[in-house]
């Protein structure tokens, strides 16, 4: 065990950071995805759904940021994590990438000439694969970080 950090993402009311931060980022990295993928494929109610789903994308930039950076300071109390801290790590750049890509997607959808739907189209084939990797990212990262808690205690 090496010496506990005492930053902001370190503890909130003498819990750690990392296990009340994670299950926003579960809910909310699928949850943008879901209401993304909708914008793209359901023109017809886009202008209702694209802010909705910029808005939990940006919360879920935000919070995968949070999560990683409380996942540091609780490594520093309790020591290494191993995989599920690889596989957090990995979750951060992909669920930002995610949220920058949907807003340049939301504001080139809403271009009427030729080079924009052309650029909105390529911009939702890179929202699918990005929104792909980030579920399955916060799925390994999730479990991982349950079996590394839970799993000498239940079974």
């Amino acid at each position: 065990m090496t010496t506990p950090s005492e930053g902001i993402f370190d503890l909130i009311t003498g819990l750690p950071v990392h296990p009340l931060i994670i299950h926003l980022v579960v809910v909310m990295v699928p949850l943008s995805v879901l209401f993304m993928g909708l914008a793209i494929f359901l023109p017809r109610v886009r202008k209702v759904l694209t802010p909705i789903a910029l808005a939990f994308a940006g919360i879920a930039a935000a919070s995968a940021v949070i999560a990683e950076r409380s996942g540091v300071a609780l490594q520093e109390r309790v020591g290494p994590s191993g995989l599920h801290g690889e596989q957090g790590i990995a979750l951060t750049p992909v669920v930002i990438m995610f949220t920058v890509a949907s807003f340049v997607w939301a504001f080139a959808a809403r271009g009427k000439t030729p080079l924009w739907r052309w650029l909105s189209r390529i911009l939702a084939i890179t929202l699918l694969g990005l929104g792909a990797a980030a579920i399955v990212l916060t799925v390994l990262a999730g479990h991982s970080g349950a079996e590394l808690t839970w799993g000498n205690r239940v079974g």
